[in-house]
């Protein structure tokens, strides 16, 4: 209907409007204020109804609902309840309206209060629940938490204050609490598996994000995240006690370097062009090499020239890898530096590089994204695995006892034959690798000068978005993160522009192994 004749319907009506309000309420100011509100509400609904006949049904129901909106903000009582508190309402009765409202704000109180419960330190909550819930004196509870009695009360004070205030606020839940995000944490040296055991579940990650850019204190972690205080203290203590996240005051702060989805993509375009030009001069500095490598001795130097082309740009890439010599031991085990992305790795080039060395064998094994089908070294077993590849190196009798012998010989690593164990790799010994070294100098020297210019940019932009007291990690984590990744970033190019080609059968592309003997 339009406005306009619901407006002449209600005019005509007004005293039964009136009327409605003023026997619900029994009071003239009250009344008048609730019959303007029904006739706003009727009027704003107006384009819902459909005839005539459909007025009073709908205007009868928008009076309903805006009498009980009403009474539950301005906190009336309606003539059906005994106005006089001192009287033990004797023949007064309570409509089902009066009963429902009481009902619906006593529910509400009790979800507010049993919120603001959530939200109270570890101490006040303990104590609050002893006296309140539990019926516990202010002696017990002293005895029990190894606190004086004048010190309970004083929490039982300071408590009481807090809920009050909190009932009456409005709090709204943050984005983590319904969207926690990503969090992958990443390393780089001999770092515990307990790092990455922390963050299986998504809860401990989400506090490491929320609590990135600024610090926050619990409660405020606690709204953000939408959990209770109870569970939410016992992870902030064991990403305290990792040195994960540390304590501002009262607040809370991450402890580590966050490499940003927004952050590396914006990087990585700012750096294409170094990237692009790079690319172009190792590769055809590494293709002139090609004849005097294939003149040295060693396991492999008779493939053809893509996989040698694969090597040689894979081993002139790692070598000019600028990595730290000595690392930081870690609270958890280990020794390295422990950064994080807030995505699944997804502007990661490489797929993990394993370099195991022991006295007589090395061996070096570069997965890439990119050829992640065609080759993809494993760390389950890691140990059974790197025994399998330096048998190979030295042509050992095969270790039939070693569990990862078959899995290594199926997925083409190694073979057997009489009772040997061979490399299905690249085998140098002391002389050929020394002079393969000797050999792609000059292209490492193009990569180290181009590398340089990577990580200086890359230092210098992540500090620019990463938090002040962090900024000190900042060129360690550059260096690290983009050395490898500057690696996989080369080949990438390479692949795109046609330059390098990824076999289709799987193929062992980038590993090597050294005899030092």
């Amino acid at each position: 209907m339009e406005q306009q004749i619901v407006a002449e319907l209600i005019s005509k009506n007004m005293s039964a409007f009136y009327g409605y309000a003023f026997d619900n309420l029994y009071d003239k100011d009250s009344a008048e204020d609730l019959t303007s509100e029904i006739i706003c509400e009727i009027l704003a609904s107006a384009e819902n109804l459909e005839n005539d006949e459909a007025f009073w049904g709908y205007a009868w129901k928008i009076a309903e609902n805006t009498f009980r909106k009403f009474i539950r903000r301005n906190k009336i009582i309606s003539k059906t309840v005994d106005l006089n508190e001192n009287t033990d309402n004797v023949g007064f009765y309570h409509s089902p309206l009066d009963q429902y409202i009481e009902k619906e704000e006593k529910d509400e109180q009790t979800y507010l209060l049993r919120r603001e419960l959530s939200l109270l330190s570890s101490v006040h909550r303990k104590i609050t629940v002893s006296y309140y819930i539990h019926n516990k004196s202010c002696q017990e509870i002293a005895s029990e938490q190894n606190m004086s009695v004048e010190m309970v009360k004083y929490h039982l004070f300071k408590s009481r204050k807090i809920l009050k205030e909190g009932v009456s606020m409005t709090r709204k839940l943050g984005e983590k609490s319904y969207n926690p995000g990503v969090f992958r944490v990443d390393f780089w040296g001999n770092v515990s598996p307990k790092y990455r055991e922390l963050f299986d579940r998504s809860l401990p990650g989400a506090i490491m994000l929320s609590a990135y850019e600024k610090p926050l204190t619990a409660e405020e972690l606690s709204i953000e995240l939408g959990v209770a205080m109870p569970y939410l203290e016992e992870e902030l203590e064991i990403l305290e006690s990792a040195e994960l996240i540390k304590r501002i005051g009262t607040k809370y702060q991450t402890n580590i370097v966050i490499i940003t989805d927004a952050f590396e993509k914006d990087f990585i375009k700012s750096v294409k062009s170094i990237y692009t030009n790079a690319a172009k001069e190792i590769f055809e500095s590494s293709k002139s090499l090609l004849d005097k490598l294939r003149q040295l001795k060693f396991k492999g130097n008779d493939l053809d020239d893509n996989r040698l082309l694969w090597l040689i740009i894979t081993m002139a890439l790692f070598e000019t890898t600028d990595l730290p010599e000595n690392y930081p031991e870690l609270v958890l085990g280990g020794c390295g530096f422990v950064f994080a992305h807030d995505n699944d790795y997804i502007n990661m080039t490489l797929n993990g590089v394993c370099h195991h060395y022991v006295d007589d064998t090395e061996f070096c094994v570069v997965n890439y994204m990119k050829a992640r089908d065609t080759q993809n070294f494993e760390h389950l077993r890691f140990n059974d695995r790197a025994k399998v590849m330096n048998d190979a190196i030295l042509e050992n009798n095969a270790d039939e006892s070693n569990p990862m012998l078959p899995v290594m010989i199926e997925q083409g690593y190694v073979y057997c034959k009489n009772g040997i164990v061979y490399p299905n790799f690249y085998v140098f010994n002391k002389e050929s690798y020394k002079a393969i070294c000797e050999l792609f100098a000059p292209v490492s020297r193009y990569i180290k000068s181009y590398m340089e210019q990577i990580y200086e940019k890359a230092a210098t932009e992540l500090c620019k978005v990463t938090p002040g007291f962090l900024k000190n990690q900042c060129e360690i984590i550059a260096r690290l993160h983009f050395s490898l990744n500057s690696v996989g970033t080369m080949i990438n190019e390479l692949i795109e522009n046609g330059s390098l080609i990824v076999p289709k059968e799987k193929t062992n592309l980038a590993i090597w192994g050294i005899n030092h003997k």
